[in-house]
């Protein structure tokens, strides 16, 4: 099927790639203070269960960072408070926000948000890679990465092939989803 010009697989894909960078960036962010502790005081990251009974702000961080509402506060200071697409919105070129403003526009974007953590979360191979990175920081992450490329890369790719099907456009007018209708969002082309 093409919408407008664009095949959906593409669609699908690109979409899915702006979801991923979204929530790339954001547990990157929320995470920081992990990356804080561990430049500056030099520790080691075999500890890691030690640190986070002694550390109150680590262990909230972490659960920012593997909650949705590190996702959904994204959407609503991008497109609520800055009236801007998010940076993998951006970068794929697909914009999805809600028409209604107020409290129904607040409420419609944590929808979203929560959908798309889900189906982030469904997929798997982003959120797995980004905690298994984090958790061999230092010499064991690149130690990690060497000795499992090809399952880490067949794992980043097929979910992100699963997650264009969530992204997958319903008609050959629109670039509206599955998931787009269900949480009454409007999907426009950037370019």
């Amino acid at each position: 099927m093409v919408v407008k010009g664009t095949p959906a697989w593409l669609v699908g894909i690109q979409r899915s790639i702006g979801a991923s960078l979204d929530f790339t960036s954001i547990v990157l962010l929320a995470l920081s203070p992990w990356f804080f502790k561990f430049v500056s005081a030099k520790l080691n990251p075999d500890a890691v269960a030690g640190i986070i009974r002694t550390d109150i702000v680590l262990l909230i961080s972490i659960g920012l960072a593997l909650s949705p509402l590190s996702l959904i506060y994204l959407r609503i200071v991008f497109h609520k408070i800055m009236h801007s697409p998010t940076p993998g919105e951006l970068i794929s070129g697909f914009v999805s926000s809600t028409n209604s403003s107020g409290l129904q526009g607040l409420i419609q974007e944590a929808s979203y948000g929560l959908a798309q953590y889900f189906a982030i979360s469904i997929t798997g191979g982003q959120s797995l890679l980004l905690i298994a990175i984090f958790l061999f920081m230092g010499t064991q992450t690149t130690l990690f990465i060497q000795n499992n490329f090809l399952t880490l890369t067949a794992a980043t790719i097929l979910s992100l092939i699963l997650m264009s099907r969530v992204y997958w456009p319903r008609s050959k007018t629109n670039y509206q989803s599955f998931l787009d209708d269900q949480c009454n969002v409007v999907v426009q082309r950037l370019r």
